[in-house]
């Protein structure tokens, strides 16, 4: 989850930069790597997780020929980049189907996964996005400790939010109406 940690922080970068606290809305690697570095994540951890994002394209550099985000590099995030983080924070598809093409380490996860997807409904999808969430969360729980105060806030705001999403209900598919494919016939027909 540091991807997302690191996203999320850039993203309130360039949200305090729109409200007028801050005046830039790029943050410099190795900042953010000491950032990181109070959580117990190293830097070469978050330097690699920086480079990936931005091969991704989620991320920007401030020097638009930068060929790979160096600690001297200011970082910033794209519309995709924010687009991601939406959709991981708000949509439940987005998540059960991440957690389908997510490699994970975990063997007997991955199998209780799979074994989800061989009669799919969308209950099986439910319960497929909390084994994933929980695996996530004790993955990043190994990996990254939170510590208490205002400049994490934010990391433990995220962390809350994504344990939160854990039983969230599915949206249920729209029903067709009765007469949707008699109104496709008559459109095929009149042109």
């Amino acid at each position: 989850m540091i991807a997302g940690f690191i996203t999320l922080g850039i993203n309130r970068r360039l949200n305090a930069s729109k409200a007028g606290e801050s005046d830039d809305r790029h943050w410099l690697a190795d900042d953010l790597c000491a950032y990181f570095d109070q959580c117990g994540v190293p830097e070469d951890i978050t330097l690699r997780t920086l480079r990936r994002l931005y091969k991704r394209g989620l991320i920007e550099t401030l020097d638009p020929n930068a060929e790979d985000v160096e600690l001297s590099d200011r970082v910033a995030i794209k519309e995709s980049g924010m687009a991601h983080l939406e959709m991981v924070l708000t949509s439940s598809v987005y998540l059960e189907q991440t957690a389908l093409v997510t490699g994970l380490a975990d063997q007997p996860i991955r199998d209780e996964l799979k074994k989800l997807t061989i009669h799919p409904n969308a209950q099986k999808f439910v319960e497929l996005r909390d084994i994933f969430i929980r695996y996530l969360l004790k993955t990043d729980a190994a990996r990254l400790e939170i510590p208490s105060g205002p400049t994490f806030i934010s990391l433990q705001e995220a962390r809350r939010t994504i344990k939160g999403r854990i039983g969230d209900e599915r949206h249920q598919p729209r029903q067709a109406s009765r007469d949707a494919g008699q109104d496709g016939a008559r459109y095929r027909r009149r042109r």
